[in-house]
């Protein structure tokens, strides 16, 4: 087969390939704060930018917060058949993602998002820590 005809064939097979994957994506995530402590709530805020000239449909956002390399200990889902119009960012205020416990891991933990659509998805993490203060009474 030629270049020519090779390029040919390349360029009508872009016809017909999926919209780009990265036609969806956070624009931002932001959780509360750096750092807490029981009984602090874990808060999470995100914006869904669509470069796309078309709608969006049918998008779902699921949070899974986890010990950094191990066990998880939240998921949650944050939006359900959510849309956003072409060209156009979508923000999502405060959402509860979890409670911490008293007897909560202490140290780093990571936060994942995930927005899917039929043929779409974006995948974005931020971190956190846990932490335990303890307070001292001396007498006097």
């Amino acid at each position: 087969m030629s270049l020519r005809n090779t390029l040919s064939l390349l360029s009508l097979l872009t016809i017909f390939l999926p919209i780009r994957l990265d036609a969806l994506e956070f624009s931002s995530v932001a959780l509360s704060k750096d750092s807490y402590r029981a009984p602090d709530t874990v808060r999470v805020r995100f914006s869904l930018k669509n470069e796309l000239t078309s709608p969006v449909n049918g998008i779902s956002v699921v949070a899974v917060l986890r010990v950094a390399g191990g066990p998880e200990v939240a998921r949650k889902a944050l939006l359900g058949d959510g849309s956003v119009a072409g060209g156009t960012t979508r923000e999502v205020g405060q959402v509860d993602l979890w409670s911490v416990p008293r007897g909560a891991f202490l140290g780093l933990y990571e936060l994942e998002m995930t927005a899917k659509s039929d043929h779409l998805s974006s995948t974005i993490s931020r971190h956190c820590v846990i932490y335990r203060q303890d307070v001292a009474v001396e007498l006097l």
